[in-house]
């Protein structure tokens, strides 16, 4: 009879420390918890040890003496406390890896534009600094693009908000198709997406941004409408161009409005254009100006009938003589 009880005694301390070992396992991967309490982790790691030595002390005691009645329920007691052990340590895992989870989504929405599941403008700068870090040390050179859409307004104006929303989902799969998996296109808000483009030359980014204009161009159906819409590309160079994130971007949005202005398709950043950009920001910043009224001239041109040479009628023409840009039509 005692013999019986010994080896149920022994059974349930033997089990206890399999529940512990097994807590073990999953105790290590909260010791591999970056974001939480790790000093806490390590000591309930090294009491899990103490206890199993415990048990394997105890299981010692019960095989080199008689056992009594007291010795069951302390076996039974070492068994419940095992699977305690084991049980919250695992509640600890998921709970740990539930935050984990729920940070890396909050981190990814901070990151990503939540209609087009792009990189947003704070992650697009990250990666422009990143490829910049990486393109000194190799001695490479990099491009950033930016993509504005033309008559996407026409879309919104008349088909609906909810149209445009969905031309820009339908839109993302494209642009990722025309750039490399090395590559970012990011959706800077509204209709403009940025580009980062790795160890390109200039030919190279033009011939990228000839693509980006290709898949743009071909014909979107949208709510059973046919829609039609263009781009236009702005290319700033790494280290040509400038070497700061904010400063490519600005010179890649000058290049495109340039492209825009001159119907072109795509243009590549040149130091002359950023006279025209701080000129036409002269010009909108001067038409809320009260001065204006007193630069205004008004200029009568007459209209001359072919048929018989006579003045037929005129033309006023108003002039905005602006004090530093001159005579503007």
């Amino acid at each position: 009879m005692d013999l019986n009880l010994k080896l149920i005694a022994l059974l349930l301390v033997v089990l206890g420390a399999l529940f512990l070992l097994r807590s073990l396992t999953a105790a290590r991967i909260l010791l591999k918890d970056e974001y939480g309490n790790s000093r806490g982790w390590q000591m309930l790691f090294f009491f899990v040890i103490l206890f199993l030595l415990g048990y394997l002390v105890y299981g010692v005691m019960l095989i080199s003496r008689p056992i009594e009645s007291i010795d069951l329920m302390i076996a039974a007691v070492f068994c419940g406390g095992g699977l305690f052990v084991v049980l919250v340590v695992r509640m600890s895992v998921r709970t740990v890896q539930h935050v984990h989870h729920m940070r890396a989504l909050e981190r990814h929405h901070a990151l990503h534009d939540s209609l087009t599941n792009l990189p947003n403008r704070r992650l697009l700068m990250e990666r422009i600094e990143q490829a910049i870090v990486a393109a000194q040390s190799r001695q490479n050179r990099l491009a950033i693009l930016i993509l504005d859409l033309n008559r996407f307004k026409e879309v919104n104006d008349t088909l609906g908000h909810h149209c445009g929303d969905q031309l820009l989902m339908a839109l993302s799969p494209r642009l990722l198709s025309a750039i490399s998996a090395t590559d970012v296109v990011a959706r800077l808000g509204g209709d403009e997406f940025g580009f980062v483009l790795e160890d390109v030359t200039v030919a190279q980014a033009r011939n990228i941004s000839q693509r980006i204009l290709e898949v743009v161009d071909q014909a979107f159906v949208i709510d059973g409408h046919g829609v039609s819409i263009g781009g236009s590309v702005g290319i700033a160079m790494y280290p040509e161009h400038g070497d700061e994130p904010q400063l490519l971007l600005q010179h890649a949005d000058v290049a495109m409005y340039e492209a825009k202005r001159h119907g072109q398709g795509y243009a590549v950043y040149e130091s002359e254009q950023d006279q025209y950009s701080l000129n036409r920001l002269r010009i909108v910043t001067s038409l809320r100006d009260r001065a204006l009224f007193d630069q205004l001239v008004l200029h009568y041109q007459p209209k001359i009938s072919l048929k018989d040479g006579r003045v037929c009628g005129l033309e006023a023409l108003l002039r905005w003589r602006h004090p530093t840009l001159g005579e503007i039509t």
